[in-house]
């Protein structure tokens, strides 16, 4: 009888987690209408795309975090020796690893993320000059869309990276 209880004590466990998961996918897509505004059947389908997205987004800004730390690291320290001890070439040497290494992180970012027009709803992946000077915040970048011609803000999503 032990064995049978704890066994249905698992599979309710199971089920709670599951039934949370939901609720946080709901919640989430109640925030995300409330804060569209007004929206269309396409732009629906574009938020449930971002919310399945998510998680790859939040994996590519992980994995540029994780690189730059270091590098951080490395600048903070260069210029506290510098301050300290007055010598200076730990900074030219952390200089000339970071302009490389930021080329390279800029790169792999653009690489990695792609865009969702707010007028036609396609995605798309901006030049690699509009994508570093154009406005942007953590979650949308002002382009563009080669397929419609509008120019605003447009959701950012992860890509495969293909290009």
């Amino acid at each position: 009888i032990l064995l049978l209880l704890e066994q249905q004590k698992q599979t309710l466990e199971a089920e709670k987690e599951e039934r949370l998961a939901q609720l946080a996918k709901l919640d989430e897509l109640e925030k995300n209408v409330r804060q569209s505004g007004s929206f269309s059947v396409e732009s629906i389908g574009d938020i449930a795309h971002v919310m399945e997205n998510k998680t790859d987004l939040k994996k590519v800004h992980r994995t540029l975090l994780l690189w730059a730390i270091p590098l951080t690291i490395l600048q903070w320290t260069a210029i506290l020796i510098w301050i300290f001890t007055g010598v200076w070439w730990p900074f030219v040497l952390w200089a000339v690893l970071v302009i490389p290494s930021g080329i390279l992180m800029t790169r792999w970012y653009y690489r990695h993320t792609a865009y969702i027009c707010p007028q036609c709803h396609e995605t798309f992946r901006p030049g690699m000059k509009e994508f570093i000077f154009s406005t942007h915040t953590p979650k949308t970048r002002k382009l563009t869309c080669p397929h419609c011609g509008h120019r605003g803000f447009c959701v950012e999503i992860a890509s495969e990276g293909e290009a």
